[in-house]
C-alpha cells in the first residue's frame, strides 16, 4: 500500500500539471481578438486570389456557374466583415470597461455606450461622442464596415472580349498558278480555263491548239452586276461572323492618258440634219480602251461663197492601256459585315500572249518564248511550237486578262445626235491663225428622234446607262441634257423620268473610276469559287469574360478596414492589459440587474424592478420602469466600500479572482459614494473586472 505522504505528493504533482496546461482567460481573449484579425486578412487574400485567377478567363471555361462565383464572392466579403466585427467587438468591450473604471457616468450614458454598436440612432447623440470619442469612432467604424464590404465583390465584372484564333481553311483564291504537272493533252478546263472560255482544242497527231475566245458567261454577268452596284459582292465568311484572311493575286489595271482638243469639220452647206457620233467607247481586245466624246461649239462659213460650213467641236479622248498589278488583299468580317482593303504594287506591262497557242507532241529543244498564230503553211497547226512553260504562262495571262475583257466589253457604246445649223449666235471662236470668227448655234437632237415617229418609248437598256458611271441614274426629276438647253424638246422621246440619256454629261468615266471598278470586279471573282487553296484564317469570337479591372474598389475598402482594425485592436489590447483581466460583451443593464448586493444602486434597482414585477414596464423609462432618478445616478465600476453584509456572487475581488460570500474586498458597480476608483497596486497588479 502507498503511504498517505506519497499520495499527497502525487496529488500535488497532478494539480501542478493541470495548471501548467491551463490557458488563462486573458490568453483566450487575446487569441479571440487577434485571431479574427488574421482570419479577415486571410479571407481578403483568398478573395483576391479568386479574382486574380478568374481575371481574363472566359466565363464558359469556368466549371462553376456565374451565379455561384457571385455567391462565393459575397460569402468571402461577409466572412471578412464578420471576422473584423468579432475582433473589434471584443476590443470595444475591453476599452469600454476601461472607461467605466476611470470615471463615473450616468446609468443612461453607460447603457448608450453598451448599445451604440447595435443601435445606429445612438450615434446621433452628441453626448456619446463627447463622453467617449474613441468608443464612438469604433462604433462608427463597425457601421461603415457594413458599407465597405459591398464594394470588393463588384471589382470582378463580366465583359465581352474578343478572342482570336488562327487556322488553315480551304478557301477560294484568284488566278491560281497553272499546276506544274499540267498535261496539255488532257481536259484541263476545270483548272486552266477557269475564267476564259476556249474553243474546243484541235487535236491531231502533231499536237494540240489552245485558243482564248471570251470571258466566262458568269464572269460577264458578274461584271454587269458590279458595274451596277459599284461594290464588291458579298462573300461567305470562312469562320463565323468575325473573321479575316489575306491573299495575293495578280489582276488587271489601266494606265490612261487624257487629251482635249478642238476640231474643225468642213462640209458642204446643207440645211438638212446630219447624224454625228458624239460619244464612243471602244475596246480592241488586247490593245487599248478608248473613250471619245465630242461637244459642238458652233459653226461658221469658212469663205465668202458660203458653199461650205465649218463645224467647231471640242473632243475629249481617254486612252487606256492594260497593266498587270499585284494585289495585296485583306478581307474581314465584323459582326457579319464584310470589309475589304487592298494595296496595289508591282504594276507592269500586261504581256498578254496571242489568242492561240500550239503545243506539239514532242517539242524540239529550241522553242520560241511566245505564242504565234501566224501560220506559214496551209495547216493551222503549222505554227511556232512552244514549250510547256510558255504554255503555262500563256494560260495564266488569259485568266488574268478575262475580267478586263468582261468589263470593257460591257462598256462599249456609241451615241449619235442629229445636228442642225441655226442662225442663233453662239459667241466667238479664235482659229489657229489667230482670227476670231463669230459662231452660230448647232442644234442637237438624239438621232433616233428624227427617225422614230413614236414618242415616249424608252431607249434600249445598256450597261453604261445603269452603271455607277451614270451620275443621274437615281435622279427622280425630269432633266434636260445641257446640250439641249434652251431648245424645243417636245419632239424628243422620254426615257422613264429623264428627258434623254446623254453620256457626255451624265457619265463620269475617269481613270480612278475605271480602276476602282476593275478592283471591285477582280475581288468579286472570289464568289465564282473557281480555284482553291489553304489560307490562314483568323477568326474572332466575342466571349463573356471575367475581368478584375477596378482593383481600387477591391483594395481600398479591404485595406482601410484592415488598417483601422489594427489600430483599434492595439487599443483593445492596451485596455485589456490595463484592466488586469478580460471582459465579455453584453448590455450594461443586463450586467447590472444580475448583480446582487446591498448597495444604494442595488436598492434603487430593486425598487424599480418590484414595480415591473407588479405588471409595469421594465428596463425602460416611464411608469414602473427604471426611474429617471435611477438612470441619472452616477455610478462607476470600482471597489465597494462602506457596505455591510454584502451577498455578492457575481463579483470579483480586487485581484481579479471570483469571490463568494464574505470573501473580503469587492469590486462591482456602485454609486460614487459607495465605491472607490481602482488603482494600481504595488507590485504591478491591477484590480479585476466583473464578468458580464
Amino acid at each position: 500500500m502507498r503511504s498517505p505522504k506519497s499520495e499527497s505528493k502525487d496529488s500535488r504533482r497532478n494539480a501542478e500539471s493541470r495548471r501548467s496546461i491551463t490557458i488563462s482567460p486573458t490568453s483566450w481573449t487575446v487569441l479571440l481578438i487577434i485571431g479574427p484579425l488574421f482570419l479577415a486578412f486571410a479571407f481578403a487574400l483568398i478573395h483576391y486570389l479568386l479574382f486574380r485567377t478568374l481575371s481574363n478567363t472566359p466565363v464558359d471555361l469556368i466549371p462553376l456557374q456565374q451565379s455561384l462565383i457571385t455567391t462565393l464572392s459575397l460569402i468571402l466579403a461577409s466572412a471578412f466583415r464578420l471576422s473584423l466585427v468579432g475582433s473589434i467587438g471584443l476590443s470595444f468591450a475591453q476599452h469600454l470597461w476601461r472607461v467605466l473604471r476611470q470615471e463615473a457616468l450616468p446609468l443612461y450614458r453607460i447603457e448608450q455606450l453598451f448599445t451604440v454598436r447595435s443601435k445606429a440612432l445612438v450615434l446621433t447623440n452628441v453626448g456619446v461622442l463627447w463622453t467617449a470619442p474613441l468608443l464612438f469612432s469604433m462604433a462608427v467604424y463597425l457601421w461603415l464596415l457594413e458599407v465597405a464590404v459591398v464594394y470588393p465583390p463588384g471589382a470582378l465584372t463580366v465583359v465581352t472580349q474578343s478572342y482570336a484564333s488562327t487556322e488553315n481553311v480551304t478557301m477560294a483564291v484568284l488566278n491560281k498558278a497553272v499546276p506544274d504537272d499540267l498535261d496539255p493533252f488532257a481536259d484541263n478546263s476545270a483548272e486552266v480555263y477557269a475564267l476564259a472560255t476556249e474553243l474546243t482544242p484541235f487535236l491531231n497527231p502533231e499536237g494540240v491548239f489552245y485558243q482564248y475566245s471570251r470571258p466566262l458567261r458568269s464572269l460577264s454577268s458578274l461584271s454587269r452586276s458590279v458595274m451596277s452596284s459599284g461594290r464588291i459582292v458579298d462573300l461567305p465568311a470562312p469562320r463565323g461572323e468575325n473573321s479575316s484572311y489575306h491573299l495575293e493575286f495578280r489582276a488587271p489595271q489601266l494606265v490612261c492618258t487624257e487629251s482635249v482638243r478642238n476640231t474643225t469639220n468642213v462640209t458642204a452647206a446643207d440645211p438638212r440634219p446630219i447624224d454625228t457620233t458624239v460619244f464612243s467607247t471602244t475596246w480592241n481586245n488586247n490593245d487599248s480602251f478608248t473613250l471619245s466624246q465630242e461637244r459642238f461649239l458652233g459653226w461658221f462659213f469658212p469663205d465668202s461663197t458660203q458653199d461650205t460650213v465649218a463645224r467647231i467641236s471640242e473632243v475629249r479622248t481617254l486612252s487606256c492601256q492594260p497593266q498587270s498589278a499585284l494585289y495585296d488583299l485583306n478581307i474581314s468580317y465584323v459582326k457579319g459585315v464584310q470589309q475589304s482593303s487592298y494595296s496595289i504594287k508591282d504594276v507592269q506591262p500586261f504581256g498578254l500572249e496571242d489568242n492561240g497557242c500550239f503545243f506539239v507532241t514532242n517539242p524540239p529543244e529550241s522553242t520560241p518564248a511566245s505564242c504565234n498564230t501566224n501560220a506559214t503553211t496551209g495547216s493551222m497547226f503549222a505554227v511556232a511550237n512552244i514549250s510547256l512553260a510558255t504554255l503555262k504562262r500563256t494560260l495564266e495571262s488569259w485568266n488574268e486578262f478575262a475580267p478586263l475583257d468582261a468589263m470593257l466589253q460591257n462598256m462599249q457604246y456609241n451615241y449619235s445626235v442629229s445636228n442642225t445649223l441655226t442662225s442663233l449666235p453662239a459667241g466667238e471662236f479664235v482659229l489657229e491663225n489667230g482670227t476670231a470668227v463669230p459662231l452660230l448655234t448647232i442644234q442637237e437632237l438624239p438621232s433616233d428622234a428624227a427617225s422614230s415617229p413614236a414618242r415616249g418609248l424608252p431607249l434600249p437598256s445598256i450597261p453604261l446607262q445603269d452603271s455607277i458611271f451614270n451620275t443621274l441614274r437615281f435622279n427622280t426629276t425630269s432633266t434636260t441634257p445641257s446640250s439641249l438647253a434652251g431648245q424645243d424638246t417636245s419632239t424628243i422621246p422620254h426615257n422613264g423620268d429623264s428627258t434623254s440619256f446623254d453620256p457626255r454629261t451624265q457619265l463620269a468615266i475617269t481613270t480612278p473610276a475605271l480602276n476602282a471598278l476593275l478592283s471591285n470586279l477582280s475581288i468579286s471573282m472570289l464568289s465564282l469559287d473557281l480555284w482553291h487553296e489553304e489560307l490562314s484564317v483568323t477568326s474572332t469570337q466575342a466571349r463573356a469574360t471575367y475581368v478584375f479591372g477596378n482593383q481600387v474598389a477591391f483594395w481600398l475598402p479591404y485595406g482601410l478596414s484592415l488598417g483601422i482594425a489594427v489600430a483599434y485592436v492595439a487599443l483593445g489590447m492596451r485596455a485589456l492589459m490595463g484592466n488586469g483581466g478580460p471582459v465579455v460583451d453584453g448590455g450594461f443593464l443586463q450586467v447590472m440587474v444580475s448583480t446582487r448586493g446591498r448597495t444604494g444602486l442595488e436598492g434603487a434597482v430593486r425598487a424599480d424592478m418590484d414595480c415591473a414585477d407588479r405588471g409595469g414596464m421594465g428596463m425602460g423609462t416611464g411608469s414602473c420602469g427604471l426611474s429617471e432618478e435611477t438612470l441619472k445616478m452616477r455610478v462607476r465600476y470600482g471597489e465597494v466600500v462602506g457596505v455591510r453584509d454584502v451577498d455578492m456572487y457575481m463579483g470579483m475581488d480586487v485581484d481579479g479572482k471570483r469571490m463568494g460570500k464574505d470573501s473580503g474586498r469587492l469590486v462591482a458597480f456602485g454609486t460614487v459614494d459607495e465605491t472607490e476608483s481602482l488603482t494600481v497596486r504595488r507590485g504591478g497588479s491591477r484590480g479585476g473586472d466583473a464578468q458580464a
